[in-house]
């Protein structure tokens, strides 16, 4: 496998941190440059260190995982965009804050596909190291730019937004149950 389809590979799996990183843009508007690049490197780094765990523990401990991974990920998104969604309802001076607990919670759930693609590595013999690096350079750039383009988003609709980012991450709970 070359370095074009391991790119594609990684633009594949950075699709989902992207969009979570538009849906955290629209729905923090006045992110500073920290926390864009939080969110970036955070999605990132664990689009990285998944395929490396999945490709060494691929025998054991991904045959449970994949049995239970699409449910989980279902029901955390689901509960936030829920959260998201009843929060649109209320005063608008409740906002949604992003804490740090949440990134990280977003970034394992968005990498969940990766610790999978890892354990295929195995059978195809590529350096997981080497891929693993490609695959946090594509997610970085497509998150930081995603961010960004959510945060323009967001400051040009202000609140009307927050149930429009609710939806999307919905839609990517939804899609998790049949992936």
């Amino acid at each position: 496998m070359g370095v074009f389809a391991i790119c594609l590979i990684g633009s594949g799996l950075a699709m989902d941190a992207t969009a979570i990183a538009i849906s955290n843009g629209t729905l923090n508007p006045n992110l500073g440059i920290r926390r864009k690049f939080a969110i970036a490197f955070c999605f990132s780094s664990f689009q990285a260190l998944m395929p490396i765990f999945g490709y060494y523990f691929s025998k054991s401990f991904i045959t449970f995982i994949d049995k239970i991974d699409n449910f989980i990920v279902f029901l955390v998104l689901s509960f936030i965009s829920i959260k998201m969604l009843l929060s649109s309802r209320k005063d608008l001076e409740l906002k949604n804050e992003l804490s740090t607990k949440d990134i990280i919670l977003q970034g394992i759930l968005t990498s969940i596909d990766a610790l999978m693609v890892g354990s295929l590595f195995v059978v195809f013999e590529i350096n997981i190291y080497y891929a693993s690096l490609i695959f946090f350079v594509i997610t970085f750039i497509f998150c930081i730019i995603g961010v960004y383009f959510g945060c323009k988003l967001g400051k040009m609709f202000d609140s009307k937004l927050e149930i429009i980012g609710a939806i999307i991450l919905f839609i990517v709970a939804i899609k998790s149950l049949f992936s």
